[in-house]
């Protein structure tokens, strides 16, 4: 099994290129604690999505810096904005079931590991999928805005709906939260903000996929492709439209783990005070398991 790992955002709102921003005690990058924990979770290799610009300069910090075992393939993303794109882009490079993962974001084995076990258990024919989904408030480090892909589980631990939506920490502990429009990305029409408990369930975008996702992915970006490199295709957009047409089902992993990342560049010194403490991403009120 292989992890597709999403490095091609441009950093925006972080303001400069956060997937080789160092965090560690030796400059270490988010990327670099994932690949060891991919490693260590039993990963057959990485699938790195990058943008063409930054390629040779994150090929070359792979390659300084990564487990020489550990495969990676290098696959650039088109001039085209969203992680579906992203993810069509690693298809060549895809040949069973894979975890798909953000390069900004600090998962740990044990999220990783539950993945690939999952498809162990249920073998490489079967179409299934899979979503791991973090408690809210352990994916927040300030009060700044971020995006977050709030979840609704069914029976059954199904993924019954997906949104993404803008989301702000209240002075109460609690989250405001707006859908996105879909000019955004997101998959939701109207603006009806919402208050969320910190217990709500979200996506961090670590999801576990059989092949057979490529080809709804493939389809979903088709009446885009006129349009121009400006319109951003995300996969809990497109994956809340497939699970409310039926078309898929995911299975909901829940965790008490903690998920940080890089969204501000304030976030630095916060996850590299957490890396200080701990190998893990486990924070206060953090559990050690999935």
């Amino acid at each position: 099994m292989k992890l597709v790992l999403l490095a091609a955002g441009r950093g925006v709102r972080f303001g400069g290129l956060k997937q080789l921003a160092p965090v560690g005690p030796r400059g270490e990058a988010l990327i670099d604690y994932t690949a060891r924990d991919a490693l260590a979770a039993g990963y057959e290799g990485v699938v790195l999505v990058v943008r063409e610009e930054i390629r040779d300069l994150v090929a070359s910090h792979v390659s300084a810096r990564w487990p020489e075992d550990l495969p990676v393939d290098v696959v650039v993303q088109p001039a085209r904005p969203g992680t579906v794109y992203a993810v069509v882009s690693a298809t060549p490079a895809i040949d069973g079931p894979f975890t798909v993962a953000n390069a900004d974001d600090l998962y740990g084995s044990r999220a990783l590991t539950a993945i690939r076990e999952h498809f162990a258990m249920v073998g490489s024919s079967t179409p299934t999928h899979v979503l791991v989904a973090y408690q809210l408030s352990k994916t927040v480090l300030t009060d700044a805005e971020v995006r977050r892909g709030v979840c609704e589980v069914g029976g059954s631990s199904k993924l019954a709906a997906i949104r993404e939506h803008r989301v702000r920490l209240r002075a109460d502990g609690r989250f405001d939260a707006l859908p996105l429009t879909p000019e955004e990305g997101g998959a939701v029409l109207g603006r009806s903000a919402r208050v969320l408990d910190p217990e709500s369930l979200v996506s961090m975008n670590l999801w576990g996929f059989s092949p057979s996702i490529l080809d709804h992915l493939s389809e979903a970006i088709a009446p885009f492709e006129p349009l121009g490199p400006e319109h951003e295709v995300l996969l809990p957009q497109v994956l809340g439209d497939l699970i409310d047409r039926r078309s898929v089902q995911v299975e909901v992993i829940e965790t008490a783990s903690c998920c940080y990342g890089l969204t501000h560049r304030e976030d630095v010194a916060l996850v590299r005070e957490h890396l200080d403490k701990q190998d893990e991403p486990v924070g206060p009120a953090c559990e050690q398991s999935i």
